[in-house]
């Protein structure tokens, strides 16, 4: 099995079995960052006894939070787009987590904020379930 196989093998059952709040199509679009994110790490091949594995470096969290930081949309209309019923949680989450500059306030930032978060928590749920069943090492 070659390292591009196991990589789509894992992000696919991962995406089917991860317990998540994120919406199915956001964890669509961070499979493939987590996939890039993989491919960049070393595969272990495994043997007639162990399973392939992929071994995370020790930065992977930074690589994590600018993943998520660089997916945020910076145009306005996608923002107010995506700011819906069911995203709406995701500003309130981060304000809770983040806090709020209140010299500074921008609604436009808090939506930020919140696509953030959200996409923050998807990464983090696919990498995490991918080191709980032993896909990936950390």
């Amino acid at each position: 099995m070659t390292k591009e196989e196991f990589v789509k093998d894992i992000l696919e059952e991962a995406v089917n079995h991860v317990n998540s709040d994120v919406e199915n199509e956001t964890l669509q679009y961070t499979e493939s960052l987590v996939e890039e994110m993989l491919l960049d790490y070393e595969f272990k091949e495994g043997s007639e006894d162990e399973e392939p594995t992929i071994e995370l470096e020790r930065n992977y969290q930074d690589r994590i939070t600018e993943m998520a930081d660089t997916s945020v949309s910076i145009y306005n209309n996608d923002l107010y787009n995506w700011l819906d019923g069911s995203t709406a949680e995701w500003v309130e989450r981060s304000i809770e987590e983040f806090g709020v500059d209140t010299r500074n306030i921008s609604v436009i930032k808090l939506i930020q904020q919140g696509q953030f978060l959200m996409y923050e928590t998807a990464l983090y749920d696919i990498i995490n379930y991918l080191i709980d069943t032993g896909y990936v090492e950390e």
